[in-house]
This record gives structure tokens, sequence and C-alpha cells, in this order.
């Protein structure tokens, strides 16, 4: 008698947890699938942006590689152009690596003055990684070398004088000879 009425209860039981479910369902059934929508819809969207950039990036690297191909083919006005075109264009670290390119067949063309454009530019730029910054500023200075007073040749590379940077031997002794100079 003892397991009959154990069945009843337990059957009894699963019917309540079951109208419980149903009731649940009735009511926050929509607000879960569109939950479950807006999560699909998030990795959707997620994996179509990573191709879409990985993509991108596949081109900028061609088009640099074609461009790097011109320079070594000795066709530079040809080189400045595409690494131009490619700066303005490409995602931020191809579009960075270009413009340093394009500088330095600026600088083989002797276009100083362009050359060291680019490099301020690149080294005053606020989304700019510090690493390549810092490069610039370096190279910036160099070319200033000679031409600049040592207050100027100072300002150009004091932020590169830090412990942690890693050009601060290199400013230092441009430093150096400015003040040779």
């Amino acid at each position: 008698m003892v397991d009959q009425n154990d069945a009843v209860f337990r059957e009894l039981e699963d019917e309540m947890r079951r109208e419980r479910l149903a009731a649940l369902g009735k009511r926050y059934g929509i607000y879960i699938a569109l939950v479950a929508i807006a999560i699909v819809a998030a990795v959707a969207g997620s994996q179509i942006w990573q191709n879409w950039s990985q993509s991108r990036a596949e081109a900028a690297g061609d088009d640099y590689t074609a461009a790097i191909a011109l320079i070594e083919a000795g066709k530079m006005d040809e080189a400045a152009q595409a690494l131009d075109g490619l700066a303005e264009t490409a995602p931020s670290g191809f579009a960075t690596l270009a413009s340093l390119s394009e500088a330095g067949v600026l600088l083989k063309q002797n276009k100083r003055a362009e050359a060291l454009a680019i490099f301020d530019r690149i080294a005053e730029e606020p989304s700019q990684d510090p690493l390549l910054s810092n490069l610039a500023r370096l190279q910036a200075a160099s070319l200033k070398l000679g031409e600049a007073d040592f207050t100027e040749m100072e300002n150009r590379l004091k932020p590169l004088m830090g412990e942690q940077s890693p050009w601060r031997f290199r400013a230092s002794e441009l430093l150096a000879n400015a003040a040779l100079e």
C-alpha cells in the first residue's frame, strides 16, 4: 500500500512540475527565444566581421608585397604611389608599415622634406602603436640632425629617453651628436 501511495505522489509531483514548466514557458518563452536568437546573431556577426577583417588584411598584404616588388625593380615613383595609396586604405598596421616604407622610398629619391613629414605624422598620431610612433620620431630626429638646433633635437628625442624605451640608446647617441654640432 505504501508503494502505491508513493507512486501516486510521484505522479502528482511530476504533473505539477510539468504544469509549472508550461506556465513558465508561456510566460517567459518569448524572452528565452529572443535571447537565443540574439546569441546566434552575435556569433554569426562576429564570424562575418573576422572573415571580412582577415580578407582585408590579406589584400593589404598582397598590395604591400606588390609595392615592395616595385621597389626591388627600381620603380621608385610607382612604389611611392602604391605605398601612399596603401597607407590611406589599409588596416592600421599595414597603413603604418606602408607609410614607413614610403618614407624610405622618398629618402632613396632624396626627398627628405616629404619623408620627414611622413615620419612626423606617424610620430604624432595618437592612435599609433607606441613602438612604431617612437621609431618614426627617431627617424625624424635623424633627418633633422645637423639642421636643427640642440633644443629642437632635445624636444624631439625626450620621449625616447625613458628607462623602458627600446630607442633610448640611439636617442642618446643622436642627442650627443646634436650637442657636438
